[in-house]
């Protein structure tokens, strides 16, 4: 499962420049729709999982080891790393012990987890007992994706209720790469200024 390390920032009017300077390559620009999804009580945010359907397609982050502390290199305020998860069966395998769910056999998939739970005073069907996941977020993003010079990239977040948000991420697939991304993204945030 691939680790995603970011580093999130306020954008500044001269951060497209400043990217350009740096070497990025604009990639496009995409408007997505999150929606994400949690309990009433907000189980999966106390536990720093972030389920979410983007244009339709299930994802989870969820927490990814931190490095080895190092004297020479402490992760940059404002970075954070998770692993991102596409596959509903690895999303399934982490999200149900957080919502009390040891048994994976009764779950038939995401769908089911967003049936009312018992008590909602809502429709359900007979016999099927949901959590109750719900919405609790949609944010609609206009982002402009921009690729760097070794292989780290760049995105510039407008949200639908006007928050404007720059990203860098570098995607490593062992924990063992994790100090190498946070020297990047610092070396990356350093020039950005």
């Amino acid at each position: 499962m691939p680790i995603e390390v970011e580093w999130k920032f306020a954008l500044r009017e001269d951060t497209e420049t400043r990217l350009r300077e740096l070497g990025a390559v604009p990639e496009g620009s995409v408007r997505v729709r999150d929606r994400y999804y949690d309990t009433a009580d907000l189980r999966l945010t106390a536990a720093d999982l972030w389920l979410r359907s983007r244009d339709g397609v299930w994802e989870l982050k969820s927490p990814a080891p931190s490095p080895s502390p190092s004297p020479s290199l402490a992760p940059l305020p404002g970075t954070t790393q998770y692993r991102e998860s596409v596959s509903e069966a690895e999303i399934l395998s982490l999200l149900l012990p957080a919502l009390g769910y040891p048994d994976t056999a009764r779950i038939g998939g995401l769908e089911e987890l967003l049936r009312p739970s018992a008590g909602d005073g809502e429709d359900e069907e007979e016999g099927v007992e949901g959590v109750g996941l719900r919405e609790f977020a949609c944010i609609v993003t206009q982002r402009a994706s921009y690729s760097l010079p070794g292989g780290a990239r760049a995105v510039l977040d407008l949200t639908d209720f006007g928050h404007r948000l720059g990203e860098v991420e570098v995607m490593v697939d062992t924990e063992g790469e994790l100090p190498v991304a946070h020297a990047q993204i610092q070396e990356i945030a350093t020039k950005l200024g």
